[in-house]
């Protein structure tokens, strides 16, 4: 059997060693990493699991609209027509959609080690978790979430870094939970997403699952590698 290669989970110590020593871990939520207020800039972003697609024809009568603005433009203007030859016409308009994703829990780790990553996750951080056991370690997270009813299932999924405002026909149809600016390519980051069960209504949840000590240790060699 090949495993996967290991995963790596930036902390600051204490919460470092909870984890390895009792199987401690903290779930967070894509609401609460949106609270600039409360986390680093590396953390916290408003625009967390948005993303916005958008067409700018120069000219287009109304019947020409694409099929992206057009249903934009009716929710703007009651009764457009609908044949080309009509006489409304559209000059140098933007026409632009904004998808949110909803309120899922979120695990940060990322697929690189070294101190710059772990930096790059947040300065403050000063210690790395390896998780050798990644499907079992996820696995286990997820089971205690579908337990305590706080979720239905979970997908383990890489981040990609781009803008998030794109035209309509580049629109790659990611999910916006999966987006972060290429400021913070640097975090390498790799998401575990579990899908709520109810409405979340707390900003994270500590959860002890004593079982994943088994899965993951720290990692001294984060400080010698940059």
């Amino acid at each position: 059997m090949i495993l996967p290669p290991p995963l790596f989970k930036y902390t600051k110590r204490i919460h470092a060693l909870s984890l390895v020593n009792k199987g401690e871990v903290k779930i967070g939520t894509l609401h609460d990493f949106q609270r600039i207020e409360r986390h680093a800039p590396m953390i916290g972003d408003k625009d967390e699991g948005k993303k916005a697609r958008y067409d700018n024809p120069v000219f287009a009568s109304a019947g020409g609209l694409s099929r992206f603005a057009r249903p934009i433009a009716d929710s703007v203007f009651a009764s457009l027509p609908t044949d080309p030859a009509a006489r409304v016409l559209f000059l140098q308009c933007s026409f632009e959609k904004i998808d949110t994703s909803p309120n899922r829990w979120l695990y940060s780790t990322s697929t690189r080690l070294g101190a710059s990553t772990m930096h790059a996750m947040d300065p403050a951080y000063d210690t790395c978790v390896r998780i050798d056991y990644v499907f079992a370690f996820f696995h286990a997270i997820e089971q205690e979430l579908i337990r305590l009813n706080l979720a239905t299932h979970g997908l383990i999924r890489p981040v990609r870094y781009r803008e998030r405002t794109q035209h309509y026909l580049k629109d790659d149809g990611l999910d916006p939970v999966l987006l972060k600016p290429l400021s913070h390519v640097d975090q390498h980051e790799v998401r575990f997403i579990f899908f709520p069960a109810k409405e979340i209504t707390e900003g994270h949840r500590i959860l002890t699952i004593p079982k994943l000590r088994d899965f993951c240790e720290i990692d001294p060699r984060v400080d010698s590698i940059k």
